[in-house]
């Protein structure tokens, strides 16, 4: 098993990689698609911890970003497409 620090470093390739795949147009486009990552990170969360460990996890990660200091988290553009 890697490391949290490890998992973070291929999360964050994972995503851009993903969000580069899906050729957003805009930064709405990229939220949309980022929505529907989540989604099947959620159903995903749901067959490895069951509905209410996915529902836990999820609000947990929900009450983190609802911190003031991700307030103005802004995307920027990683490549052109």
């Amino acid at each position: 098993m890697v490391t949290p620090d490890q998992a973070e470093v291929i999360a964050n390739k994972a995503v851009e990689d993903y969000i580069n795949a899906c050729k957003p147009q805009s930064i709405e486009d990229a939220g949309q698609v980022l929505l529907k990552l989540l989604s099947m990170t959620g159903l995903a969360l749901c067959a490895a911890r069951g509905q209410p460990g996915a529902v836990a996890a999820i609000e947990s990660v929900a009450a983190h970003i609802s911190q003031e200091k991700y307030a103005r988290a802004r995307l920027e553009p990683v490549r052109q497409h």
